[in-house]
């Protein structure tokens, strides 16, 4: 029960194309992640990223700072998702020379 009684049970609706590929993807990766857990933390790193520069936007008035909170953010999640490749890339380099070494 540990690990559900933190949970909260929500209904999505999503695209169809958008499930399939993403119930095809996910059914690739190591390790088999379910797509709720994908769900759960593109969440946690979009309220993470995101909350900050929107108390930026809500508490400004004006457009340019708007606009330049948002500008950044935008950057900062462009770089974070570089990074995520970039980590994933290694890990299945990693596993790839494991494998071909026998090990």
């Amino acid at each position: 029960m540990g690990a559900l009684a933190n949970k909260q049970k929500v209904t999505l609706t999503l695209n169809k194309d958008i499930y399939k590929r993403t119930r095809e993807l996910v059914d690739n990766l190591p390790g088999k992640p379910s797509v709720s857990s994908l769900v759960d933390d593109l969440l946690d790193q979009f309220v993470t990223t995101m909350q900050p520069a929107f108390r930026e936007v809500l508490f400004s008035k004006e457009a340019a700072v708007q606009a330049e909170a948002l500008k950044r953010v935008h950057g900062e999640l462009v770089t974070l998702m570089g990074l995520e490749l970039a980590g994933t890339i290694r890990v299945v380099e990693v596993n790839s020379k494991k494998e071909e070494s026998g090990t």
